[in-house]
């Protein structure tokens, strides 16, 4: 009988004879290979965000803390909450799986769209918030806003009128010299999980007439911005 050393993975594919000596001559035994096996662990699941650089790991964040796990028998089950931020648009998802021979990377890495609400309005006019102009001629003014996705910008008169652009031209002042215009920018968020909500943003434009040497002011009077979740 012969009697191996300890083994290890390392000896896998190793080939093996023993012999035994008799009358001082030795007589060998048939080669055998070597083949190493380990029992399977549960794995341990690491997950990572991407730091929109897919090709380097190293500067990826470490969110396992967020995560949970379960093992039955040798199998693992891991899931994350995460609350993303606008720091976080653009970045992918993945997870590590190791059983401690190695890692194994997820085969889907998906990007994180982060839905922002719009930004209140803001109406431009080279910057200015008087605009003096001449008696029946027009002005220009633009509105503009931000967010995930990029909003769409209407235009509500006094009449109840919608004009659907960045900009509306005014011209005189109707009624008692004062009108007010309201500058709405919409943008519908579709989450993965939930259904489309469209939400607003609004900003008030109040133009008033004065009659001075034969000009006409406009003044631009921005409200406090009203933010909408349309139901």
């Amino acid at each position: 009988m012969c009697t191996l050393r300890s083994l290890d993975t390392i000896n896998t594919g190793d080939r093996w004879k023993c012999s035994v000596s008799i009358n001082t001559q030795a007589t060998f035994s048939n080669e055998i290979t070597v083949i190493i096996t380990v029992g399977r662990l549960a794995p341990s699941i690491m997950w990572y965000l991407d730091n929109r650089t897919p090709s380097d790991y190293s500067d990826d964040v470490d969110i396992t803390g967020n995560s949970m796990s379960s093992t039955m028998a040798d199998g693992t089950t891991s899931s994350i909450k995460l609350t993303l931020t606008t720091n976080d648009h653009n970045t992918r998802i993945y997870c590590n799986v190791s059983n401690g021979y190695g890692q194994i990377m997820s085969n889907m890495t998906p990007k994180i769209n982060v839905f922002i609400y719009p930004a209140r309005p803001t109406l431009m006019y080279n910057k200015a918030s008087v605009i003096s102009v001449i008696r029946n001629s027009s002005m220009t003014v633009e509105c503009i806003s931000s967010g995930n996705p990029m909003p769409s910008i209407l235009w509500t008169l006094l009449n109840g009128s919608v004009i659907s652009s960045s900009y509306i031209s005014l011209t005189d002042a109707t009624g008692n010299n004062q009108e007010q215009i309201v500058c709405r920018a919409t943008s519908f968020m579709d989450p993965t999980n939930g259904f489309r909500v469209p939400v607003e943003n609004t900003t008030v434009l109040t133009e008033k007439l004065l009659l001075r040497r034969q000009h006409l002011l406009f003044k631009l009077v921005q409200r406090i911005p009203k933010l909408n979740i349309l139901r």
